[in-house]
């Protein structure tokens, strides 16, 4: 049977991937402002040394693990509309930046540095937010947080690939899509364009 937009949304797990990217978002702020700086002192993100960087980074791998399994939750709570395909295809994308990340990390403690792998977990996981929300916008779930979300990942691709130091603040890009997974509800399970409360 082919989707169709009049399938409605589980709002449990997509309220639940709003409230796990929000989360994340507590996660990085509470690691870069209290615990870095507890385990590292003083600290210039751009000049130390490969360990050291690698500390850093494990609350950004924090943050991403927990984004990531929200827009794993988000994909269960769309897989029977016409954004559960993109939905799925941007969650194993997050999971691969999860991954890229840690692998970088491994390889810092290791004494090595491949800053590639750092790159393209900041590219895969943006892209991943912008498959994300754009597949809410068009199937009209959410209109203008999915927009804000999608602009704010361009842009976080856009200063990665010119070389900005916006690692650790790219997850704010989530923020409106974030608020607006927690805050959706379908009012009842009627045709999901008549339903459906969008969301800003």
């Amino acid at each position: 049977m082919a989707r169709t937009s009049a399938a409605l949304p589980d709002a449990r797990p997509i309220r639940a991937a709003g409230a796990m990217l929000l989360g994340g978002l507590g996660v990085s702020l509470l690691w870069r402002i209290l615990f870095a700086p507890m385990l590292l002192g003083d600290f210039d993100p751009t000049d130390m040394p490969g360990h050291q960087r690698a500390l850093l980074a494990l609350g950004l791998l924090a943050t991403a693990l927990i984004a990531a399994g929200g827009l794993v939750q988000l994909a269960r709570g769309l897989r029977s509309t016409d954004a559960g395909p993109a939905a799925a295809g941007a969650s194993v994308a997050a999971v691969t930046g999860v991954a890229l990340l840690a692998t970088n990390i491994l390889t810092l403690f290791a004494g090595m540095d491949f800053i590639g792998l750092f790159w393209a977990f900041g590219v895969v996981t943006a892209a991943a937010w912008i498959v994300t929300s754009v597949a809410l916008v068009r199937s009209g779930l959410l209109k203008w947080s999915g927009m804000a979300t999608a602009t704010l990942s361009a842009l976080v691709i856009i200063g990665l690939v010119t070389g900005a130091t916006i690692i650790f603040i790219m997850f704010f890009a989530t923020l409106p899509l974030a608020i607006g997974l927690a805050r959706w509800q379908a009012v009842s399970a009627a045709p999901l364009s008549a339903t459906t409360q969008q969301l800003s």
